[in-house]
């Protein structure tokens, strides 16, 4: 295990500097032996998924409205680190409006939100080289869940020396109607990380209940 937060620990530099969630205290661990709750969302942040441990748990706000769940897997001779974010979607007010309608302005404002995350991955690294874009499937369980994923190739620190990584950000837009989630991948190259992170996300249980 301390190998793997070895691992997590050199590419939380990618991590932090990609999502910027936290707050003037800085983020505070949460201790947690087995699966966590996050309340507010519903989601529970279980201790494994696949063949990835977790390895931290922090929250940004006094609330606790804004955690992260980090995960590395335990093939140490293909290391693949990951870090969930959940967060409040932004506010819209639907009262009234058609339900097409509402749905349309939920898309517009995850397409926003997923524009600031890359743009933010574009700031924290000039040299990152954008590998395409896409939609993604609604989680299982998910009653609405906009996805949107997009991949890059950026040098970085990871596993203690610089190299090249690979590096994938999913996006997911209010599911039960009010949170967001954000997935970060980074693995050195040249590992073909793809199949194991679409595993991981396929088998991660969501558990936030649906919209009422």
């Amino acid at each position: 295990m301390r190998i793997l937060r070895g691992f997590l620990a050199t590419a939380s530099i990618v991590l932090a500097a990609v999502t910027c969630h936290a707050q003037s205290a800085g983020p505070q661990p949460i201790t947690a032996d087995g699966d966590f709750l996050h309340r507010p969302s519903g989601m529970v942040f279980p201790v494994a998924v696949d063949d990835f441990q977790r390895t931290s748990l922090f929250r940004y706000d006094g609330q606790g409205y804004v955690v992260s769940a980090g995960y590395a897997s335990t093939q140490l001779q293909a290391p693949i680190v990951a870090t969930t974010y959940v967060y409040p979607s932004p506010a819209l007010s639907t009262d009234g409006v058609p339900i097409a309608l509402a749905g349309t302005m939920r898309r517009m404002s995850c397409n926003s939100e997923f524009l600031k995350r890359k743009n933010a991955v574009a700031a924290a690294h000039p040299d990152a080289r954008p590998l395409g874009e896409r939609d993604v499937a609604s989680p299982a369980g998910a009653a609405f869940a906009p996805g949107k994923m997009a991949a890059y190739e950026f040098q970085d620190s990871f596993s203690g020396r610089q190299q090249p990584l690979h590096f994938e950000l999913y996006v997911y837009c209010y599911l039960g109607g009010r949170s967001t989630f954000e997935y970060q991948f980074s693995s050195p190259q040249p590992i073909d990380a793809s199949a194991r992170i679409a595993s991981f996300m396929k088998n991660l249980v969501w558990t936030v209940p649906p919209e009422r």
